[in-house]
């Protein structure tokens, strides 16, 4: 047997405990809050915010949902 696939085998039994694997679906970034002025400069650059903000938020599932792919696929 190769010696690489041996220690891999052991590092996912290891990790295998018959639990099952969950990522934390709860680490998005909070959207910030709607400025109180009728100023156009800031209305503008709350919105440039609110994208910025969907845009890391989007990014993020992206990565979870690859990752939880990846460990579906390492088990099977």
């Amino acid at each position: 047997m190769d010696y690489e696939f041996y220690i891999l085998k052991l590092c996912f039994k290891g990790l295998d405990y018959g639990l099952n694997w969950c990522l934390n679906f709860y680490c998005q970034v909070p959207l910030p809050d709607e400025p109180d002025t009728d100023d156009e400069a800031k209305i503008k650059k709350w919105k440039w915010k609110v994208k910025s903000v969907q845009k890391e938020n989007r990014e993020r599932y992206s990565q979870r949902c690859d990752i939880e792919l990846k460990l579906a696929v390492s088990f099977f």
